[in-house]
């Protein structure tokens, strides 16, 4: 319940604990640090009942902070019938952290296939081992790129270029020359094509759908 991951006193984590649950709770005393101290809470809850207002439920529970004992659980104690809830500083929103970014393929992965496929020699084209060489030597400088090579029924090799922890996802395959193209997001999710190299060598997965 009490994550604040640094040294702080007991009066930082009540305030933590106000701000982040709301006016339900009141602090009656705060005591020691994060790693050695006190607290104890006053919990109100309203109780709904059917076809009446319904009423409130008080509790009060002592905390011990421990750096030792992370699973210690409160114990409820007697609220006091004076006491009055401590005033704490009001803490600011803890920063939204930035966005981790997705990996993507390189800006000219639609050049560095057309150009792979390009440079297998015509006598090879329906071999799925040498087109799968020829793409992933291209691709070396890309280490999360992942090359999967697929044929479709008529020989025809496909190859689908996906990037580890991303939605890219790169289509082609070798007829007369290559034939290279981005699937539309839409049609390369689970339940549809996929991002499946068979797929590609049948010419799949070009359009989105109307």
């Amino acid at each position: 319940m009490f994550d604040v991951g640094a040294d702080r006193s007991a009066t930082y984590v009540a305030s933590k604990v106000l701000r982040d649950v709301g006016s339900q709770v009141q602090v009656l005393r705060a005591e020691g640090s994060a790693h050695d101290g006190e607290i104890v809470l006053r919990i109100v809850v309203h109780i709904d009942s059917e076809g009446f207002l319904g009423s409130d439920a008080m509790g009060c529970y002592n905390y011990h902070l421990s750096s030792v004992r992370e699973d210690e659980k409160p114990r409820k104690v007697p609220c006091p019938p004076t006491a009055s809830s401590l005033r704490l500083p009001r803490l600011a929103p803890d920063p939204t952290p930035d966005p981790v970014p997705q990996p993507q393929l390189p800006g000219d992965a639609v050049d560095q296939l057309s150009k792979a496929l390009a440079r297998v020699p015509e006598v090879d084209r329906h071999k799925p081992e040498v087109v799968r060489a020829a793409v992933t030597k291209a691709f070396l400088q890309s280490p999360k790129a992942v090359v999967e090579v697929g044929t479709a029924p008529d020989g025809t090799v496909g190859v689908a270029i996906t990037v580890a922890g991303g939605q890219d996802c790169l289509a082609g395959r070798l007829l007369d020359r290559p034939d290279v193209w981005v699937p539309p997001l839409i049609l390369v999710q689970a339940g549809e094509y996929g991002c499946r190299p068979e797929v590609f060598a049948a010419g799949l997965a070009k359009a989105p759908p109307h």
